[in-house]
């Protein structure tokens, strides 16, 4: 499992990749090759993630104009996962979070 990375093309390498997979949790495999996407170039890497951390949504990379860029991170293959606290593991109707905070706004939904 683990995030195709919407970035702009100039920082989207495998090294780059591979470091920005580093910070999600081991990189097991960065793609080799780039794919062109609905005008959106890509690369794959594949990431053993933390169960125990809410997954990232995105994160800041350096660009090549001493810019820093927001690449929003997009998975694949997640087993079950909730939507609310980012948590692997369970989905939103079993999120205690979620009973928790809808409680306190007297939304208790099943």
């Amino acid at each position: 499992m683990g995030p195709n990375l919407g970035a702009p093309f100039d920082i989207v390498s495998p090294k780059v990749v591979a470091e920005v997979g580093r910070r999600l949790g081991i990189v097991e495999e960065v793609e080799k090759r780039q794919k062109q996407e609905h005008q959106n170039l890509f690369i794959r890497v594949k990431v053993a993630l933390p169960v125990a951390k809410p997954i990232r949504r995105g994160g800041f990379i350096a660009g090549s104009e001493r810019g820093r860029t927001w690449v929003t991170y997009r998975y694949e293959r997640l087993p079950m996962f909730c939507h609310y606290c980012g948590l692997l593991g369970h989905d939103v109707r079993h999120c205690a979070s979620f009973f928790a905070a809808s409680k306190s706004r007297g939304e208790v939904r099943g």
